[in-house]
């Protein structure tokens, strides 16, 4: 069977394609940034209470009160990506959602869940006691497990030759198990996880907590040595003295290079997944009415948006305990 007959027409877009690939890529790379900082500080928090409990619980308590701020701003920017990616991949996107149908549906259940302990969390640390390690194992698991239905849709999605497989197994439940990147991409993802929820440890404390600070890096640490192989060999190769000041002194440049390399994994994921879909489909393609009002409008509920959380967030800032 060709596999170009199952993909459905695209829809006719607004404006030209390249306005929508620019909010898909920005609005994914802060999703990308939030989504990171919560599952990762979720795995620290959890990994750090096992040796809290009877002791300091300085750093899973840190984590815990900002774990629902993490969560918000990561599934409001998700959502917004998600749509970007369905205005300008949606005939692809939507069938490959059917295929896997019930584990994207669960995929909802899972973020919820996730939702609801990270306030019990943040509300009740204190008195859970040694709950708490249970309730940040959940969470955790519950992240894990949405990442992998994400990364298992994505794949699908960018993958149409391997759509045919719907006939021998029409329930719903299909993974792409047969894409060898699927592992090492998920994770990929989840160890840039954990780098993220180090650093951002570390630059939240970076001034009030240097114990706490030097903890996230640490982790950052760690966590790039796994991604990056070779550069972790040559890491590890430096004398001790130059590796701890760079662990614990290096924060700042350390964010710097951090968010400029999610821009750069963005944009070679869209690389990627542009040239699996090379031979079915390119957004090129789409014809656009270029009608600027839609767009126009949109543009200015974003900057009012943007405005209101700026001013929330320094509300927040002011009235924070020191």
């Amino acid at each position: 069977m060709d596999p170009k007959t199952l993909i459905p027409s695209p829809d006719t877009l607004p404006v030209a394609w390249p306005w929508f690939k620019a909010l898909l890529i920005s609005t994914f790379t802060i999703h990308l940034i939030f989504m990171n900082a919560l599952l990762g500080t979720g795995i620290i928090g959890w990994i750090s209470s096992f040796g809290s409990m009877n002791q300091d619980t300085g750093i899973p308590r840190s984590i815990s009160r900002k774990l629902p701020f993490h969560m918000a701003f990561a599934i409001n920017f998700g959502v917004a990506a998600l749509l970007f990616m369905q205005v300008l991949y949606g005939h692809l996107f939507y069938s490959s959602s059917i295929l896997m149908a019930q584990w994207w549906l669960g995929a909802l259940g899972l973020v919820l869940a996730a939702y609801v302990t990270a306030y019990w969390l943040d509300f009740r640390f204190d008195r859970l006691g040694a709950l708490r390690v249970g309730l940040f194992a959940l969470m955790v698991i519950c992240l894990l497990m949405v990442a992998f239905v994400f990364v298992n849709n994505v794949t699908l999605m960018a993958d149409p030759s391997s759509w045919p497989r719907y006939f021998s197994n029409p329930g719903g439940t299909l993974l792409h198990w047969d894409d060898p990147t699927l592992v090492p991409r998920y994770l990929h993802f989840v160890a840039a996880s954990v780098a993220v929820g180090g650093l951002l440890l570390a630059l939240l404390h970076r001034r009030s907590a240097p114990g706490k600070a030097s903890h996230g890096m640490r982790w950052f640490t760690a966590a790039t040595a796994v991604q990056f192989v070779i550069g972790g060999w040559f890491f590890l190769s430096l004398p001790q003295p130059i590796r701890l000041d760079f662990m614990e002194q290096k924060i700042l440049p350390a964010a710097w290079a951090t968010g400029f390399t999610v821009v750069g994994m963005v944009l070679v994921r869209d690389v990627v997944r542009s040239a699996y879909l090379k031979p079915y489909f390119s957004v090129e393609q789409l014809p656009a009415h270029n009608e600027l009002s839609p767009l126009v409008v949109f543009g200015i509920f974003v900057i009012i948006g943007i405005s209101a959380v700026v001013y929330m967030l320094k509300l927040w800032k002011g009235a924070a305990p020191k």
